[in-house]
């Protein structure tokens, strides 16, 4: 048996992944139970527990912390931490003096009573080293080369070539072209972002990245596409943290969509990555 609980109201596809558990592939005999807290010993002894949520703050990993104890303690067989969003991934190391290793700290801590952990899109898949348990970092390329499969999208780009292989997995995926941004300083002031090679004019672009903060960057990206040509520009990430009102100026500016997964809840996370977590899952 495999039983899942979701650690706040804000844990990704839970309906859904639940839904895709119990109706897909019968043959593989995999019951899913939604447990609370208060559960009884006898749902849990020898089953396989996975725990659901993103760990955003404190609060969310003291909580998983804490809940790895309990169904440890009530003879759990296994336990899977499912975190779709790390919020702590991004601070790798040391960047002045006196921070903290925080990404480090957090995957020794969650990995010290469990067996497992699946992330998404993790911002540096290095930090997966730090867990001592099994890991496996999943893409939601797969997810949003699903989503855009219909919308006539001719091309594929990445803001830097940092990202270019997440560009390449989703327009290989959607059978289109793929490319990335280029930025070139002309003065102090003046910059200029264009593809590295593709060529834009008339066609329809998808820039996709790990995640959006700001948006600052996308949409100068986009004022540059469009003035090179593009007929429309829609924009997707796997990790929406939209800070600073960015999801109202990036709906409000040139662009022509803006979209996330659900990996966080936000207003434009139209986006399932419900299918990829729960094909991983079933194994």
């Amino acid at each position: 048996k495999i039983v899942i609980r979701f650690l706040n109201e804000e844990a990704i596809g839970v309906d859904m992944t639940l839904g895709l558990l119990e109706s897909t592939d019968k043959s593989a005999c995999l019951v899913v139970t939604l447990v609370r807290v208060d559960v009884a010993v006898s749902l849990l002894e020898g089953t396989n527990e996975i725990l659901l949520g993103g760990v955003t703050v404190l609060s969310v990993l003291v909580e998983l912390l804490l809940l790895q104890d309990v169904v440890r303690n009530l003879g759990a067989k296994s336990i899977t931490c499912v975190i779709p969003y790390f919020g702590y991934a991004r601070q790798d190391r040391i960047f002045k003096p006196g921070e903290p290793e925080s990404a480090k700290v957090l995957c020794k801590s969650i990995g010290l009573n469990c067996d497992r952990v699946i992330t998404i899109d993790l911002h540096k898949e290095d930090i997966l080293r730090y867990f001592n348990c099994d890991t496996k970092d999943l893409k939601a390329a797969e997810s949003i080369a699903a989503y855009f499969a219909d919308k006539g999208i001719d091309v594929v780009m990445s803001p830097d070539i940092g990202a270019a292989g997440r560009a390449k997995d989703v327009g290989t995926r959607l059978g289109v072209e793929y490319d990335h941004l280029e930025k070139t300083r002309l003065s102090g002031t003046e910059v200029v972002i264009k593809p590295a090679k593709a060529n834009v004019n008339g066609k329809s672009v998808l820039i996709v990245d790990d995640m959006i903060a700001t948006g600052g960057t996308i949409i100068a990206a986009t004022e540059q596409l469009k003035a090179a040509g593009a007929k429309s520009v829609c924009v997707a990430c796997t990790h929406g943290v939209f800070v600073n009102n960015a999801i109202e100026r990036l709906t409000t500016s040139v662009i022509d969509a803006v979209l996330s997964c659900n990996t966080l809840e936000n207003p434009v996370s139209h986006i399932s990555v419900a299918d990829i977590i729960a094909n991983e899952l079933k194994g």
